[in-house]
C-alpha cells in the first residue's frame, strides 16, 4: 500500500511540473557587463540607425538588432510604392519616359487626323493653337504640316524629358515651353488642345476650371478605359494605372458630364476607334472585327461592352 502511494505521489509531482511551469526554479537573468552600461551612458555606442519600421519589429517581437538591420536594408532596396508619392513626380524624374520611351509619338498621326476632322465638320479655322501636356510635340508638328501657313502653335509640358524630345520639332511657328499651362500668363488663343491629359491629373476639376478662359474653343481627347471587358479581365484596368499612370477612368457619359460640371459647353463629339487603328496587342487585334460589327449595330453599347474607343470633344 505504501509502495502504491509513493508511485502515485511521483506521478502527481511530474504532472504538476508540466502544468505549472511557474513553480519551477527561475533562472537568473544574465547581467549586462558594467563596461557596456558605461559605454551606453558615455555615448561611446552609437544609437541604432535602423529605420523606424525595423525598430518597431525589434521592440514588439523582441528580435535581435541584426533583424532590425535586415528590415532596414530591405526597405532601402525596395522603394516606396508610387501610390504614396505625388504622381506628377513621374513626369519630372524620368519615370514616365522609362515606361513609355516613345512618349506615344506613334499615336500622333491618329490624333491629328481626328482633330482636323472635328475642325472641318464645325467649320473652324483657328489662327493660334496651343496644347496642354504636349509631350514630344508630334501632334502639333502633324497639324502644322496640314494647316494654313499663317497658323501659329505653342506646346507646354511639365516634363523635362518631354521638353527635350520636343526641341527637335520647334521652328519659327512652332514653339515649346517647359511650363505648366495653367500657371503661365499669356493672351487667349483660338484653340486649345487637351489630349490624353485629364486622366493623369490628381485634381482635374481645378485644372479644367483654370484653363477655361485661356481659349475660345477646346478639343479634348479622352480614353474611354471603362468597359465591361476591361473590368472583367484581371489586369484590364491595372495595366492602364501601371503602364500609363491613368488615375481616372471614363465612359462617354462621365467624360461629357465632367466638362459640363466644370463650366464647358459641349459643341460636338464623336468616338475615335483607338484600338482598331493603333492596338498592337493580340487581344486588341482579335477584337477588331467584333468591335467593328458591334459598333455598326449599336455604337454606345459596343463601346461600353467591348471598349477600344476614345472620345473626341469640341467645347467652349
Amino acid at each position: 500500500m505504501i509502495r502504491k502511494q509513493q508511485i502515485w505521489t511521483g506521478i502527481v509531482r511530474r504532472r504538476r511540473s508540466v502544468l505549472e511551469p511557474n513553480d519551477r526554479p527561475k533562472k537568473k537573468l544574465l547581467q549586462r557587463p558594467a563596461s557596456l552600461k558605461i559605454a551606453r551612458l558615455s555615448g561611446a555606442m552609437k544609437p541604432c540607425s535602423c529605420s523606424s519600421t525595423g525598430q518597431i519589429f525589434q521592440k514588439v517581437f523582441r528580435l535581435p538588432k541584426e533583424f532590425c538591420a535586415i528590415v532596414t536594408m530591405l526597405l532601402e532596396f525596395f522603394p516606396a510604392s508610387r501610390s504614396a508619392m505625388q504622381y506628377a513626380d513621374i513626369y519630372k524624374d524620368g519615370g514616365y519616359l522609362e515606361r513609355n520611351p516613345t512618349w506615344h509619338v506613334e499615336e500622333s498621326p491618329f490624333k491629328a487626323k481626328y482633330i482636323l476632322s472635328l475642325l472641318k465638320r464645325n467649320k473652324l479655322a483657328p489662327k493660334t493653337i496651343c496644347e496642354a501636356g504636349c509631350g514630344a510635340g508630334e501632334v502639333l508638328k502633324q497639324l502644322q504640316s496640314k494647316m494654313n501657313t499663317d497658323c501659329e502653335f505653342w506646346g507646354y509640358d511639365i516634363s523635362p524629358q518631354a521638353y527635350e524630345l520636343s526641341k527637335s520639332r520647334a521652328n519659327d511657328r512652332l514653339h515649346f515651353e517647359l511650363a505648366d499651362l495653367g500657371e503661365t500668363k499669356g493672351l487667349p488663343v483660338d484653340l486649345m488642345l487637351i489630349l490624353d491629359v485629364v486622366e493623369h491629373l490628381e485634381d482635374y476639376f481645378s485644372f479644367l476650371r483654370g484653363i477655361r478662359s485661356r481659349a475660345r474653343h477646346k478639343i479634348f481627347h479622352l480614353p474611354l478605359d471603362l468597359s465591361a471587358q476591361a473590368v472583367v479581365r484581371k489586369n484590364g484596368m491595372m495595366k492602364r494605372r501601371i503602364d500609363h499612370a491613368h488615375l481616372h477612368y471614363f465612359t462617354k457619359e462621365l467624360g461629357l458630364q465632367v466638362l459640363r460640371d466644370t463650366g464647358y459647353e459641349v459643341l460636338d463629339w464623336f468616338y475615335a476607334p483607338r484600338s482598331n487603328e493603333l492596338g498592337p496587342h493580340l487581344v486588341q487585334k482579335l477584337l477588331r472585327v467584333p468591335r467593328s460589327i458591334f459598333y455598326a449595330i449599336h455604337r454606345d453599347l459596343a463601346v461600353r461592352v467591348l471598349g477600344g474607343y476614345s472620345l473626341m470633344v469640341l467645347a467652349r
